[in-house]
């Protein structure tokens, strides 16, 4: 039975928990890849997300032929420790400023930093009111609710969310992904 208003119902009600962190890590791939393509161009993004996809699966199933795999074996764990804590810091380095609305010229590791404590004063208030809340969220969920996917809820909430922005005469069978996505950008832009 299809859902005329809401069509992700029909695919959403056979989807699998299996599938969530791949479908996660799509999503995060593809917010990476929009930065890179110029002008978030469509049919650029997809050739950019067709070629990552292509060379990923490529590379992979070349060390799985040549079973590289036990190359992994000779990273020793301070190695492997250090990397882990490096990609965390770059991560959180490179998350804070849009949990602050800030937005400044990246550059290198500790620039970012300085730049974060130079531009603090700018914070906007309701990106981060809202950035605490979807934090506090995920912490209480997965104590409370480990088995509930909280970083699929916190996405559907702030989805959820930017439905205030559109006028009460729009509903939700006259609007498009386009009027969402262009809300989102407009709040991505302004400071």
């Amino acid at each position: 039975m299809s859902d005329r208003k809401l069509p992700v119902g029909d695919w959403l009600r056979g989807y699998r928990l299996g599938w969530l962190r791949f479908d996660l890590f799509a999503g995060l791939t593809a917010g990476e890849l929009a930065r890179v393509v110029p002008g978030g161009d469509p049919a650029r993004l997809m050739a950019a997300a067709s070629t990552l996809a292509l060379l990923a699966g490529g590379f992979l199933l070349l060390g799985r032929i040549l079973r590289l795999g036990f190359l992994s074996n000779f990273i020793s764990d301070p190695v492997l420790t250090g990397l882990k804590t490096a990609a965390g810091l770059i991560i959180v380095v490179d998350q804070v400023p849009k949990m602050l609305g800030l937005h400044f010229v990246k550059g290198a590791f500790f620039g970012n930093i300085l730049s974060i404590f130079k531009h603090v004063p700018a914070s906007s208030v309701p990106t981060l009111i809202l950035a605490v809340v979807m934090l506090v969220l995920l912490i209480l969920m997965e104590r409370y609710a480990p088995r509930v996917p909280a970083p699929l809820v916190a996405i559907v909430a702030q989805f959820l969310e930017s439905f205030k922005e559109f006028p009460p005469r729009q509903k939700a069978a006259s609007f498009t992904i386009d009027d969402v996505l262009a809300k989102m950008q407009e709040g991505a832009t302004s400071t």
